[in-house]
């Protein structure tokens, strides 16, 4: 029995990662050698492969390198350390140390003043959501009850004569007197 295409691509990504069995690899590299488009697309799949996976060869360190980066490190570590404690020395000496304790009270004081503005914005919050809303049974905005028909009625015959009114011509009451 052949493979066809639509049973053949769901399974180029697994050929390809080694994961089929040498019973389901067998007839689809069979079907790749016929169909050119199928092949086209195992191909892609081959190139792209190759931009993200790497050999064993190009991950190995070299000897002795673990140990090389572990001693700068802590050399490193070692000579900050002692630089540091010796500028700490001259510069609690210095003027320089009153600057840095304003700095330090600077930032206290805006650390205080952001927590307090948190608290009052999370009361404020507390404050809006157990307000009263208002709160009704029926979703009228206004609290007048509907009108009757025969209201409506009124109101329309009102409108009507009204605009009889208004559609009446000037010079037609002029010429009565």
């Amino acid at each position: 029995m052949t493979m066809t295409c639509n049973e053949a691509l769901p399974l180029v990504w697994s050929y390809l990662d080694g994961e089929l069995s040498e019973a389901q690899a067998a007839p689809l590299r069979k079907h790749l050698l016929e169909c050119h488009g199928c092949r086209n697309s195992a191909q892609h799949g081959k190139t792209l492969k190759r931009w993200f996976v790497r050999s064993a060869a190009d991950e190995v360190a070299p000897r002795g390198f673990a140990a090389r980066v572990a001693q700068q490190a802590f050399a490193a570590h070692h000579a900050a350390r002692a630089a540091e404690a010796s500028e700490y020395d001259e510069v609690e000496t210095s003027a320089g140390a009153s600057g840095e304790r304003e700095d330090g009270r600077v930032f206290a004081f805006v650390l205080r003043l952001t927590a307090i503005a948190a608290v009052a914005l999370f009361v404020l919050s507390l404050v809006l959501r157990f307000q009263a809303l208002p709160a009704t049974s029926g979703l009228r905005a206004d609290q007048r009850a509907e009108p009757t028909l025969e209201e409506v009625k009124r109101g329309l015959e009102e409108l009507n004569a009204k605009e009889a009114a208004r559609a009446r011509p000037v010079g037609h009451a002029t010429e009565q007197k």
